[in-house]
Parts: structure tokens; C-alpha cells; sequence
């Protein structure tokens, strides 16, 4: 298991339910966009810390970009409608096993394009698969 993309996808995954006909895209970027898209990526470095024996926080900050056409107030108010939306319901995502939540959401909007800055933290369990070791048997007496 691949952490950091299952992180992605697990809000990949969220964003596609709440918007399903606006193309997403992780890393790999067209040349052309559409009218409308989003695009994520992580923003910074993701911290991993051992908190427990066999617990790790891993936390970050992922820079979910809002891309629409440029109208000026019209582009805003669009802008203002994605942030709320997503500040709204991305909060708690689920993806297979992971469990992602999301602390905070702060927007930035650059040359019309709405910055979703979100910090994220997830905590993973390691398993132990060395198996227990099970009673000791005495070794037989040998008489000679």
C-alpha cells in the first residue's frame, strides 16, 4: 500500500462525489485543461511521528486547486461556492481502510484560481506479523 497516493485518492474520491462532472487530476496535468477542474497536490512536506509503540501520526497539508473560467465576479462568486462547499464536506473521508481527517481549510485565490489549503491527519497501526511464540517444550532426557 502506496500511503501517501491512497491520501489522494481518498480525496479524489470525495471531491468526485460532490462534483461527478468535473475532472480531477493527482500529479499528472494536462496540457489542455477544461473549463472547469481541480488539481491536487500536496503542499509542503508530510510528517510521520511515532506516538506510541506501534502508532504514527502522519499529518500534512494538501493544495486542492479550484480551476474555472476567468469572468471576473462572476469567477468569484463560483469560487466562493466551490470553497464552501468542499470547507463544508471534506471533513471526515473514508478510502479502503484509510481513515483521513481533515483539521482545517484555508483558501487562497491566485490569479482566479481558488487555493484550498487543507491540513490532514491520518494515523497508522503498525502490525506485528512475527508470530507469537508459542510454549516451550523441554528437550527429552537421553540416558546413555
Amino acid at each position: 500500500m502506496d500511503l501517501l497516493n491512497d491520501i489522494m485518492n481518498c480525496v479524489s474520491v470525495a471531491l468526485d462525489a460532490i462534483y461527478p462532472d468535473c475532472p480531477i487530476f493527482v500529479e499528472l496535468v494536462p496540457n489542455n485543461l477544461p473549463k472547469r477542474c481541480f488539481i491536487l497536490d500536496y503542499a509542503g512536506t508530510v510528517d510521520v511521528v511515532r506516538e506510541m509503540a506501534n502508532r504514527w501520526r502522519v499529518s500534512g497539508t494538501i493544495d486542492i486547486k479550484y480551476i474555472a473560467p476567468k469572468r471576473g465576479d462572476v469567477s468569484k462568486k463560483e469560487n466562493n461556492a466551490v470553497f464552501l462547499e468542499i470547507s463544508l464536506k471534506l471533513r471526515h473521508l473514508t478510502y479502503k481502510e484509510l481513515k483521513l481527517r481533515i483539521d482545517k481549510h484555508q483558501r487562497r485565490d491566485v490569479d482566479d484560481v481558488m487555493h484550498d489549503i487543507c491540513d490532514f491527519t491520518i494515523f497508522v497501526y503498525e502490525l506485528n506479523s512475527t508470530p507469537a511464540m508459542q510454549t516451550l517444550t523441554q528437550r527429552p532426557n537421553i540416558t546413555t
